[in-house]
């Protein structure tokens, strides 16, 4: 099976900003869960308002694919940051 350039990308994407605020957010919280909702929450709001501008240009639409690749990057993004803050 074959996974497109683009979803590995959105994955990728959604991943490192999921983890990065997860990590920003446990260094000035000390909260676990809190840190990983953060990340989770951020990178799928940026992975939403990506679709919405994608939808909004001319000659593109929104793509449920792209987002659902975006949400699995953030949720392996937060874990990841969960497994770094546990360490």
């Amino acid at each position: 099976m074959k996974i497109a350039k683009d979803k590995l990308q959105h994955f990728l994407v959604c991943l490192i900003v999921a983890a990065i605020i997860a990590t920003i957010v446990a260094n000035t919280c000390a909260l676990t869960f809190p840190s990983c909702m953060a990340g989770f929450l951020g990178a799928t709001a940026c992975g939403i308002g990506k679709e919405y501008g994608d939808s909004k240009a001319h000659g593109n639409i929104w793509s449920w694919p792209d987002l659902a690749a975006d949400i699995a990057g953030a949720v392996v993004g937060c874990l990841a940051g969960f497994v770094a803050l546990l360490i």
